[in-house]
């Protein structure tokens, strides 16, 4: 008996110490002003309690106790938001030039499979890079079969990948000619777009796509003038009616405004772009709000598309540190023959009605979603939202509708049960740290201090995978901004400058580099921007254009990079 009773006396020990231990795993982010789509206003000075990767209470700091044995992280002058999500992305695309040859087919210049390729190789650093620009969650809105099992890759990172949702291959009406040009995407019978013609047929297809458990069914609704909507309406209808008898809801492209009235009619749950060809009107504003249509954004790929084949890619400057280095490099192929300046005016036009109507939808009350089509070309995995809020700031969103847009309403798009996307008791702990006030500029959600995933809590520097071309970028900023230590930190101690043609260094070590240029900073305020650049191994080449004060200089300047930092520099240049 005695034994028995010293037994349940450990084993309850245990259990209390277990217990007290697991009370003690509490962290409280304390000072911050706090912002989210669920309240009317923000709070100040505001107390988020984060256990177990989840939001145990969140309120004042007038009004919310601080847990005994909590670790404090001072977040005084800071500000806190949901994480972002990236409501339209594709994993399977790589953002190169070469990685939709259905539309400009480059496949004698660069294979196909090896643009495909590259994206699974850089697989989770494409993960880092949309964690470092802020995205906790990502919805991969169609690929291949495969691409189904990116859900368990990502689960296999130690938490360094967003939340993942995702639609299988595209189910699409096509003209005979069109669905030709998409087969150019199967590699080994795993196609990334299926045509469907008739509706049982088209049941079938979701009844397979059903087995591979999609988070989604995408629809591809092509209206053409040999296919109009009209006729594929009822296999639209069949795919969405099928697809919602199993509990899964379904995300339409439908860019033509007859086309998107069809679909909502046919029961789209999501529109995957807004309307591109002409005004929306009343009664289509109408149908979305009463069937609680979530539409999504995607400017930035209609600009960044015309811009490339313009061969003008602008990248802002979180762009050029996050992006994958080989991906921008590609842009600069574009060949004379597939510069196309009235594509790229058509495209402009349509950028201009796509961020019209998503401001009327917006205040009219439908749910806006920001996506970004990522992986189509020009459009970078990641860094490329925070052009998107620019966008939509420039078409006079307001501040509150932006991060409605970019994370209760994107959240939506994820799950409609979703558990993320604001800061309320019993939500997932995704939220970033800001350096600045997103009420009062969209550059603010790019000063990210740190970046909180189910609880855990990184730094952008510590997420974003190294690059030789992301450490130019990052030296390039700090000259930029005239810190001479963030300047100074990107080279190493024995680095060397050369002035060519001279074959002797004109600076040596890092301590020469800190006096020349910090005294250069201080007089002079200069700004340098990158043209070009290519990135061959360790080497980055830069084609630059510099401002001081009334002078100006085009140069070139070729970076050696060694051990993560920048070891020698050969400048030409002409005045």
């Amino acid at each position: 008996m005695q034994l028995r009773f010293l037994l349940l006396s450990i084993l309850i020990g245990t259990q209390l110490s277990l217990s007290l231990a697991f009370a003690q795993k509490v962290t409280v982010y304390k000072g911050a002003t706090l912002l989210d789509a669920s309240r009317e206003k923000p709070i100040e000075n505001a107390v988020l309690v984060i256990s177990e990767g989840r939001i145990q209470a969140v309120g004042p700091a007038k009004e919310i106790p601080i847990p005994q044995n909590a670790s404090i992280v001072d977040v005084k002058g800071r500000w806190i938001i949901p994480g972002l999500v990236d409501s339209h992305m594709h994993f399977s695309q790589s953002g190169s030039l070469y990685t939709r040859p259905d539309g400009l087919d480059l496949r004698t210049v660069r294979s196909y499979e090896s643009d495909r390729a590259h994206s699974d190789t850089e697989l989770t650093n494409t993960f880092r890079r949309y964690l470092a620009s802020g995205v906790t969650a990502v919805v991969d809105a169609g690929g291949p079969a495969s691409n189904i099992s990116i859900r368990e890759k990502a689960s296999q990172t130690n938490g360094l990948a967003p939340r993942i949702a995702l639609a299988g291959p595209l189910l699409a009406t096509l003209t005979p000619a069109f669905a030709e040009r998409v087969e150019r995407l199967d590699l080994g019978n795993d196609p990334t777009i299926i045509p469907v013609t008739t509706p049982q047929p088209s049941r079938e297809l979701v009844k397979e796509q059903l087995a591979l458990k999609p988070d989604i069914i995408k629809v591809w609704y092509i209206a053409s003038p040999g296919r109009p909507a009209t006729q594929s309406y009822d296999t639209v209808a069949a795919i969405i009616d099928e697809a919602h008898k199993n509990g899964v809801r379904v995300a339409v492209h439908a860019t033509e405004l007859e086309t998107a009235r069809l679909a909502v009619k046919a029961g789209a749950d999501i529109l995957v772009h807004t309307v591109d060809d002409k005004p929306v009107d009343d009664n289509f504003v109408a149908a979305l709000k009463e069937k609680d249509v979530i539409v999504m954004t995607t400017a930035v790929v209609y600009e960044h598309i015309g811009q490339l084949r313009s061969r003008q890619v602008e990248l802002t400057p979180i762009e050029k540190t996050l992006g994958d280095p080989f991906v921008i490099s590609t842009w600069e192929e574009t060949s004379p023959e597939n510069k196309s300046p009235a594509i790229a005016e058509a495209i402009n036009a349509r950028v201009e009605t796509i961020l019209s109507n998503l401001k009327t939808l917006a205040d009219a009350g439908v749910r806006v979603a920001v996506g970004t089509d990522a992986g189509n070309p020009g459009t970078l995995h990641g860094p490329s939202i925070h052009r998107e809020l620019a966008l939509l700031e420039g078409a006079g969103f307001t501040p509150k509708q932006i991060l409605k847009a970019a994370t209760k309403d994107a959240a939506g798009v994820f799950s409609e049960s979703v558990d993320f996307g604001t800061l309320e008791t019993g939500n997932k702990a995704d939220f970033l740290v800001l350096n600045a006030d997103p009420m009062l500029s969209v550059n603010a959600y790019q000063a990210i201090d740190t970046v909180v995933l189910n609880g855990h809590a990184r730094s952008p520097e510590t997420l974003a995978p190294f690059s030789p071309a992301a450490l130019v970028q990052k030296q390039l900023d700090a000259y930029n901004a005239h810190d001479i230590d963030a300047f100074a930190a990107t080279y190493s101690e024995d680095v060397e400058l050369f002035n060519l043609p001279q074959v002797e260094p004109s600076s040596t070590g890092r301590k020469a580099l800190r006096s020349s240029y910090g005294s250069f900073f201080k007089e002079v305020k200069p700004h340098c921007r990158a043209l070009s650049r290519i990135v061959e191994g360790n080497f980055v080449i830069d084609q630059e254009f510099c401002q001081f004060g009334e002078g100006r200089l085009r140069a070139t300047a070729v970076y050696q990079v060694e051990d993560g930092l920048i070891r020698r520099v050969w400048f030409a240049s002409r005045r």
